[in-house]
């Protein structure tokens, strides 16, 4: 039976498509950690813009590597720094789109 949940947290598997030569992509992976708003929220965080709406519902990452090649810890500099990248905002934000819809991961 479903339960109406007041705060609704998943990890979520995500693809980061960045742009190579030639029009291709190369995907990189990883699981990020979602805050699943109501619609009204959503829809005022939207008004904002997305990277105030992603830095909302983001609220941690696996995965996601740092300049040294090593683990990049989730902090409030990390965010805003990782949010900057066009490509990554365009990827989260999908993902957080089919996290919201309920729609399940195709493998």
């Amino acid at each position: 039976m479903f339960q109406l949940k007041k705060t609704n947290i998943v990890w979520w598997p995500v693809t980061i498509n960045e742009p190579v030569d030639g029009g291709k992509v190369t995907e990189f992976p990883c699981q990020i950690q979602f805050e699943l708003l109501d619609q009204k929220e959503f829809d005022e965080l939207s008004l904002k813009g997305d990277i105030v709406l992603l830095s909302s519902v983001v609220k941690g990452w696996q995965e996601i590597l740092g300049a040294n090649k090593k683990d990049l810890p989730f902090t409030k500099k990390n965010i805003d720094a990782f949010l900057q990248v066009p490509y990554v905002r365009a990827s989260l934000f999908n993902a957080y789109l089919g996290a919201v819809s309920g729609a399940p991961v195709k493998n």
